[in-house]
């Protein structure tokens, strides 16, 4: 088990049609505490050095996080603001989790890297009334340092 972070999502731009334009203020999604199994595999050998690889399987738990940002409207040809307000009502749905890594092993310190991906569906109102939802996944790559204790 563990709890993750996801940070805030930068501000994006949702081009509408060819005469408008949405710009969308950075906002916190979701964090997530993901439940999973490892499965991992030591190459063991003559060497202080042990390469591993490693899986992690498991259920993400997703946690709201800002379900309102602001947004604006502008008209692509002359740049004015036609209409702001709040993006709002925004809903997170728990996924799956999954991890793919490789790592040494040296005298209990462990150096490793790995893929990790969390799976989400988002719903909620867009600026414009209409309900919206869709693929909320959050990919990363991630570098672990650490100690092995042995009892």
């Amino acid at each position: 088990i563990a709890y993750q972070s996801h940070g805030k999502l930068k501000g994006f731009t949702d081009v509408e049609d060819k005469n408008l334009k949405v710009e969308v203020e950075p906002f916190k999604l979701y964090d997530s505490v993901p439940l999973y199994a490892t499965v991992k595999y030591n190459f063991r050998n003559d060497s202080e050095i042990t390469p591993y690889v490693k899986a992690d399987l498991g259920y993400s738990f997703n946690v709201n996080g800002d379900n309102k940002t602001e947004y604006k409207t502008y008209s692509k040809t002359t740049g004015a603001v036609l209409d702001s307000g709040t993006l709002k009502d925004l809903k997170v749905k728990n996924g799956m989790y999954y991890s793919v890594g490789t790592g040494v092993t040296y005298k209990g310190f462990v150096v490793g890297v790995a893929y990790q991906v969390n799976t989400a569906k988002i719903k909620g109102i867009r600026y414009d009334g209409a309900k919206d939802s869709g693929s909320a996944n959050f990919r990363r790559f991630t570098v672990n340092l650490g100690y092995q204790f042995t009892f």
